[in-house]
């Protein structure tokens, strides 16, 4: 129970994101992916589209998605041109893609409800291949920077005793 809290439901074994649940707990697989799901990307950004906002301003989703997650670079609500009415989505904006994707985990775990309404809440997806590109060097820049904090780490004062835990845990797998 704490280590589901303190991971956030979340695990990350060499290259694979794994979702934790407690024993006993079944996943079912055969489940079919709601509409929701089908609008956003499984495939985490640093951007999170929230869906049915209602009529919200931008302030009141940066006060709500802030009580999560005070780390946010942006809010955007979309508003109809004509009418200047929210359409009742819009796009929260972290620095980072291991950002957005503790803030997904925590609204997720949760049940990320705003104003007596359950949202739904999915990463966004590259609009052209340029937006791909650039995603994907900000991940691997991300990837690269935390390899390097653990690589100073391992050379620390401590550096043979994480060596050999890392060693110790790579061997389960």
């Amino acid at each position: 129970s704490q280590f589901l809290k303190a991971s956030e439901g979340f695990m990350v074994v060499g290259d694979m994101r794994l979702k934790v649940q407690k024993p006993g707990e079944q996943t079912d697989v055969t489940k079919k992916p709601d509409e929701d799901d089908e609008e956003g990307s499984a495939i985490p950004s640093h951007t999170l589209m929230v869906r049915h906002i209602g009529d919200l301003s931008e302030a009141d989703l940066l006060a709500a998605v802030q009580a999560i997650y005070p780390s946010i670079e942006s809010v955007k609500v979309v508003f109809d041109r004509n009418t200047g009415n929210s359409r009742g989505f819009g796009f929260v904006t972290f620095y980072s893609v291991s950002e957005a994707e503790s803030a997904f985990a925590k609204m997720q775990a949760g049940g990320f409800v705003l104003c007596n309404r359950k949202v739904a809440v999915s990463f966004t997806k590259p609009q052209n291949e340029e937006q791909a590109i650039a995603a994907s060097l900000k991940l691997q820049r991300e990837q690269d920077e935390l390899q390097a904090q653990a690589e100073q780490a391992l050379s620390g004062i401590n550096g043979d005793m994480w060596a050999s835990y890392l060693k110790f845990c790579n061997q389960g797998s």
